[in-house]
């Protein structure tokens, strides 16, 4: 080995450790192995440092801070670009001779300081493409011999299509998994996405020490979308990033003056879908992945961690190594020390797929590839206590539907849209309601009549719109998110009186238009589908309440018409809603078959309404239908003042 020292130097005023002292302590061993040396420990830490024993680390970070108090991550940020020169001194006086500086997201002060001084380094980072079956390791050095060692055992170009070509497969195949069972589904075309990233991501971090904004590039923005609808990620899962997200967002949307909506998909979704998709972000990760899954990007910024994947063989940028090559003392023996005796054990037996990820704990988005809508990790819960807890459940909400309303008021019970339902309240004693399904015997029915008369209205009934008629309803329902994600513009264009949804639903509009959610009334509803407590189980479940719980009779007519009984409509007359889903809707789509769950379910909805009807019945009121529809089990009344 040419190097007297092998020392751990990474970024020292960083406020976490956890990142480089993991990195440190795992090819530690494997170093020693291949070539016979000890890398010592990084500054700050229980184990003697690399750096001449005088080093303080205190005194480094007094002289960084100039004498100025700041908290440790503000100083961090102001000298990621540029260190006081009298701590950039003090540094390296206390370097031994003759020393490679092993660094780990070496900041860029650093890096221009040692190329100047002649002061050898190799900087090792994650890379910024998380789409392998495991993570990989990108390393950089200013040492050509070191530079040229790396070059010949890089990943390559090639492994790393076929990569991005398995990822893109599996993710293409959930998706049609996923439309083909009508539990997800999302379009793309023509759109722009803005790759949002932390706030306090060390990539946004520019030379004032600045971490920059999608509002410093709004006119960029403006450009590039003009012919393409801007939408920005946003990941719901933790609570403070998306707030952020989306006031950034807001703030971005008053600046180019129009709508920027939430794109709550994930990067492999989005990457590997064959939909007509740009990128645009700062500096965020998911730019450099796009080129391997041919999608298009936009830089506002440049990128963190600059790979060498294009042209391996220039002088600057990052190679990827495989991440149990790190722990190979054979690898570290052919970049370090050839020249030595080769370890006796060149390399561990092969490693689990996902070692690094869960050895560092960094899943980053590819834990959305494993986790989400997968049977897997849904029937470990389930088999591991889910089932109890969904008992559980099932008995509460039936403890819920039991507290009287009076006991509810006084413990607090309520909430503000359990309030909302509770004034709708016996507001349209003794009328007559319409529940309009969107079957072809809709079309029989004098259509402008009834939007002018208490009509529900369902789904897709907008594309009435195509026929000729203003969809004006005054009540509007959509329990399924399926069903939002596939005509999400024209459910929110609808101008309805109010419009319900189901809790799901309705939390899918507030987060992805919230500017259209605040401008219309919108109640949420809780149906309950779990399994002993749908409509069809007991005569008990209707529900004498909604503002507590819907009982679910597997279709949306079903809570519409428990939200009729509750407002106190005398009649409740259902027209174009048939129970066939062999035939087609009036729009003139079928419902896909599904080896034979449709039949069951329709046989499950034609149970829970005979439930509805005998309490409809009991109570003095009534519930028939309007059209002939033989497989809904209600009386027929004829309705001359409303047929076309």
């Amino acid at each position: 080995m040419n190097f007297a020292h092998l020392v751990c130097l990474p970024d020292l005023l960083q406020p976490s450790r956890s990142a480089y002292e993991g990195i440190f302590d795992l090819i530690r061993e494997p170093i020693r192995q291949g070539c016979g040396a000890s890398i010592g420990y990084p500054p700050g830490g229980k184990k003697t440092h690399g750096l001449l024993p005088r080093f303080d680390l205190q005194r480094f970070e007094d002289l960084a801070s100039q004498g100025k108090l700041s908290a440790p991550d503000m100083l961090w940020a102001k000298t990621f670009h540029h260190m006081p020169i009298p701590a950039m001194e003090y540094l390296f006086a206390n370097l031994p001779e003759n020393s490679l500086l092993l660094s780990y997201d070496i900041p860029p002060w650093l890096r221009r300081a040692c190329i100047s001084r002649n002061i050898h380094f190799l900087d090792i980072r994650q890379s910024p493409l998380g789409f392998g079956r495991d993570i990989h390791i990108a390393l950089d050095t200013n040492h050509t011999v070191l530079r040229e060692r790396l070059a010949s055992l890089a990943i390559t170009n090639e492994e790393l299509r076929l990569e991005a070509s398995l990822l893109s497969a599996n993710l293409r195949s959930h998706r049609a998994r996923l439309n083909e069972g009508m539990r997800h589904t999302f379009q793309l075309d023509g759109t722009l996405i803005y790759v949002s990233q932390p706030p306090k991501d060390i990539t946004l971090l520019n030379e004032e020490g600045n971490f920059q904004n999608p509002d410093d590039f709004s006119e960029q923005l403006q450009t590039l979308s003009t012919d393409r609808e801007l939408l920005f990620m946003i990941d719901y899962f933790g609570p403070y990033l998306s707030t952020f997200a989306n006031q950034q967002r807001n703030a971005l949307a008053r600046l180019l003056g129009k709508p920027v909506r939430a794109c709550p998909q994930s990067t492999y979704q989005i990457l590997s879908a064959y939909d007509d998709i740009e990128l645009v972000g700062i500096s965020a990760a998911m730019l450099q992945e796009a080129a391997w899954f041919d999608k298009k990007a936009h830089w506002l910024g440049q990128p963190f961690t600059p790979l060498t994947v294009s042209a391996p063989t220039q002088d600057t940028g990052y190679f990827q190594v495989h991440f149990q090559d790190i722990l190979a003392p054979a690898f570290w023996h052919q970049v370090l020390a050839p020249e030595a005796p080769t370890p006796r054990l060149p390399r561990l037996p092969q490693l689990d797929r996902h070692f690094g990820r869960e050895t560092l704990d960094e899943w980053r988005e590819y834990e959305k590839v494993l986790n989400w809508e997968r049977p897997l990790p849904w029937r470990a819960f389930e088999r591991s206590g889910g089932i109890v807890l969904r008992n559980r459940i099932n008995a509460l909400e039936k403890m819920q539907v039991s507290v009287p309303q009076t006991i509810a008021e006084e413990h607090g019970a309520e909430d503000g849209m359990q309030k909302r339902i509770r004034q709708l309240k016996d507001t349209k004693r003794g009328q007559t309601a319409y529940i309009l399904g969107n079957a072809a015997t809709l079309m029989t029915l004098d259509i402008d009549a009834l939007m002018n008369l208490e009509s529900f209205w369902f789904n897709k009934a907008f594309a009435l719109e195509e026929q000729g008629f203003s969809f004006r309803p005054k009540y509007y329902f959509l329990r399924d998110p399926i069903g939002l994600h596939k005509w999400t513009r024209e459910v929110m264009n609808i101008e309805a009186g109010i419009k319900f949804f189901s809790r799901e639903t309705y939390s899918l509009v507030e987060k992805t238009w919230p500017e259209e959610y605040l401008q219309q009334d919108i109640i949420a509803l809780d149906v309950s589908q779990t399994p002993g407590n749908c409509m069809f189980e007991s005569d008990d479940h209707f529900s004498y309440d909604p503002s507590k719980i819907i009982y679910s009779g597997y279709t949306s007519v079903l809570d519409a018409v428990q939200i009729a009984y509750y407002m106190g409509y005398e009649r409740v007359l259902l027209g174009g809603v048939e129970l066939d889903y062999s035939q087609p809707y009036f729009y003139g789509e079928t419902v896909p078959s599904r080896n034979g769950v449709q039949d069951w379910l329709s046989e499950c909805t034609r149970k829970s309404f005979l439930v509805a009807r005998k309490h409809f019945e009991k109570n003095g009121r009534i519930l028939a239908k309007i059209t002939p529809s033989p497989h809904l089990p209600l009386e027929y009344i004829n309705a001359p003042e409303i047929q076309r």
